[in-house]
């Protein structure tokens, strides 16, 4: 009996041919892209663009606006409150024996450093309030521009001292006093303006700053009279809070108060030097 063999191989014709498919355009591929929902970042509101070349009338209210806004602005409410607390501390600190004067200094200092700050930053165009100023030498740092802007002020207040001391009192509530009040509340701007364009005291002496204010007439008398009912408005809103708040609140209000004042003064002071810097003729 023969064994079973395994299947021989076996010749597989090839297929009869397939019909040739005609080549047709292929359809475009369309992608979906699954849409991610775009999370929008919180932006500042943008504030006006301030021309130091535009006309006076447009000028002042663009400066008038700015000036509003700009403590508030960016980071200003991480300045403003703090800012307020010193200007609280102040007094307070001053009445402790011995490192009270110190303290008190030191906290003048820092603010006269931040002071002057504004005006610099705002004489360059810049539209924020700057950050607190970094402290690595306290006698660069702190006292000397407090005694920069202490001297700034002897100067600027020269006349009304000298008229009180004359007077034997506080003379600035009588018509001369008042005058010469007014006159220095004039020359103080330019003499600020002078200490930061060349950081010497001496660029604030009568014989640098009157000529300068000389160049910048009539239009520096506009910046100057904002500055007085800045001042006046304060004086006012203080006195009003003393006679309707509880005696801490209008502490804490009138320091917040004074506080913003000072930033209103020294942005407009800058914006000012940014207009009249060619007429100045200081750098």
């Amino acid at each position: 009996m023969n064994e079973p063999t395994e299947p021989s191989a076996t010749y597989i014709p090839p297929p009869p041919s397939l019909p040739v498919m005609q080549a047709t355009a292929s359809a475009p591929i369309i992608v979906v892209k699954e849409e991610v929902p775009k999370v929008e970042a919180k932006r500042e509101e943008p504030t006006e663009e301030i021309s130091p070349e535009a006309a006076l009338n447009e000028w002042i209210i663009s400066v008038l606006k700015d000036a509003i806004s700009y403590p508030t602005r960016k980071h200003g409410w991480a300045i403003l409150i703090p800012g307020a607390v010193l200007t609280i501390a102040m007094p307070i600190v001053g009445l402790l024996p011995i490192l009270g004067p110190i303290i008190f200094l030191g906290i003048f200092g820092f603010w006269a450093a931040y002071y002057l700050d504004i005006i610099g930053t705002s004489t360059n165009g810049d539209r924020a309030l700057p950050d607190w100023p970094v402290i690595t030498n306290m006698a660069e740092d702190i006292f000397w521009p407090a005694l920069k802007v202490i001297g700034v002020c002897f100067i600027s207040f020269a006349p009304s001292i000298l008229y009180s001391l004359i007077q034997g009192k506080v003379a600035s509530d009588g018509v001369i006093g008042s005058l010469f009040y007014l006159i220095s509340a004039a020359y103080i701007p330019m003499a600020c303006i002078a200490l930061v364009m060349t950081d010497s005291l001496t660029s604030a002496l009568p014989h640098r700053v009157i000529p300068a204010i000389k160049r910048c007439l009539p239009e520096y008398l506009v910046p100057v009279l904002v500055l007085i009912s800045i001042k006046v408005v304060t004086v006012l809103v203080e006195g009003l809070s003393v006679l309707i708040l509880p005696v801490l609140l209008s502490a804490i209000l009138t320091s917040l108060i004074t506080f913003y004042g000072l930033i209103l003064q020294a942005r407009i002071t800058g914006l000012t030097c940014q207009r009249f810097r060619e007429r100045i003729q200081w750098g």
